[in-house]
């Protein structure tokens, strides 16, 4: 599947067009999109909480939850949320496999917040 890339306006695909297409979804509030109120995640919950292991896990289940229900080409099979420091800098780091290819292939990449 071929799109075009958010900020050049250039072709794009393949894992790049997943991960602008993921990062879009984390980056959504829930609730923010007209006409796609359930479309987004709840990440932007976390941002004033505590940096703690629960706080951490939560971030975690919020991008699953999110990128399983909107992102119907790959399939996770890890999450791991850095949350923002003194820079305000986060990232979210994924594995899994993309199923939208005939023989499914394993990916990983971090996505900056």
């Amino acid at each position: 599947m071929t799109g075009m890339n958010r900020t050049t306006g250039k072709p794009i695909d393949g894992l790049a067009f997943i991960l602008q297409s993921i990062k879009d979804i984390l980056t959504t509030p829930v609730g923010s999109r007209t006409f796609r109120r359930d479309y987004g995640s709840y990440l932007h919950r976390v941002i004033d909480m505590a940096a703690t292991a629960a706080t951490r896990l939560l971030a975690s289940a919020y991008c699953a939850s999110a990128i399983a229900r909107w992102e119907k080409r790959v399939k996770l099979t890890r999450v791991k949320v850095t949350l923002p420091d003194a820079t305000g800098a986060g990232s979210v780091y994924i594995e899994g496999h993309r199923i939208d290819l005939p023989v499914p292939e394993e990916f990983s990449a971090s996505i900056q917040l």
